[in-house]
C-alpha cells in the first residue's frame, strides 16, 4: 500500500509540474507537501525519489529537492543526447515496427494536433513527447529507453519553463506538428536514413523553440 500511495502522489506532483504549478528552480518541501496532500513525510520522500529517478526533480545534499533549472549549455547537452540516443533507438525500432505500430504513432500525433486546435497546450505537449516515448519503446533496448525517459522529461521541463513565460504562438505549434508529420511520413516510407534525418530535424526544432528564451 505504501508503494502504491507513493506512486499516486508522484503522479499528482508530476502532473502539477507538467501544468506549470512548479517551475524550474522551485524547492519542493516535504513538510509542506505532506500537509497539502495529507500524507506522511515518508510518503512524500518516496514520491520525490520516484520523480528524481525520472529526472523531474533533483536532490541537493543539505539543501533539499528542487525542480531543475538548466543553463543554456546544459539544455544544449540535453537536446544533443536526445538526438543521438533516439536516432540510435529509431534505427532499431524501424526493424520491428508493424503497420499497426506505425498507425498508432500517427494516431498519437493526430491527437496532439487536435489538442493544439483546442488550445490544450499541456496535453498537446504531452502527446508529442508520448510519440517519442512510443518510438523508443519499440527499440527493445531497455537501458536506452530508461536514459531517454529522463532526457524526454527534462526536455519537457525546458519547454514548460519557456511556456510559462513566453508561450508558443500558433505558428510555432503548427510548425512543430508539421515537422513531426514529415518525420512520420519517412517512417511510413520505410526509409531509415531519411527518418533519422527528419527525427533530428524535429528535435532540432524543439531546441530552437526553447534555447533562445533561457535565462
Amino acid at each position: 500500500m505504501s508503494q502504491t500511495l507513493s506512486q499516486s502522489i508522484a503522479e499528482t506532483l508530476r502532473e502539477a509540474i507538467q501544468h506549470g504549478m512548479y517551475i524550474c528552480g522551485d524547492r519542493l518541501v516535504e513538510l509542506t507537501l505532506s500537509q497539502e496532500l495529507t500524507v506522511s513525510q515518508n510518503t512524500i520522500r518516496d514520491a520525490l525519489h520516484i520523480l528524481e529517478q525520472e529526472g523531474w526533480v533533483h536532490k541537493i545534499a543539505r539543501r533539499g529537492v528542487y525542480i531543475p533549472k538548466f543553463t543554456v549549455t546544459e539544455a544544449e547537452e540535453i537536446y544533443a543526447i536526445w538526438q543521438a540516443l533516439e536516432s540510435l533507438a529509431l534505427g532499431w525500432a524501424l526493424e520491428t515496427l508493424s503497420d499497426i505500430d506505425r498507425q498508432h504513432l500517427r494516431e498519437i500525433l493526430i491527437s496532439a494536433e487536435h489538442k493544439v486546435h483546442r488550445h490544450e497546450w499541456v496535453h498537446a505537449s504531452y502527446m508529442i513527447h508520448n510519440l517519442h516515448t512510443a518510438i523508443v519503446s519499440h527499440a527493445n533496448a531497455p537501458r536506452t529507453q530508461m536514459i531517454l525517459g529522463r532526457v524526454h522529461n527534462q526536455a519537457q521541463l525546458l519547454e514548460i519553463q519557456r511556456q510559462r513565460f513566453i508561450p508558443l504562438n500558433e505558428d510555432e505549434w503548427d510548425n512543430r506538428i508539421e515537422t513531426h508529420f514529415e518525420f512520420l511520413h519517412e517512417i511510413d516510407q520505410h526509409n531509415t536514413e531519411k527518418a533519422i534525418s527528419y527525427l533530428k530535424r524535429a528535435i532540432q526544432y524543439e531546441e530552437e523553440l526553447v534555447i533562445p528564451f533561457l535565462d
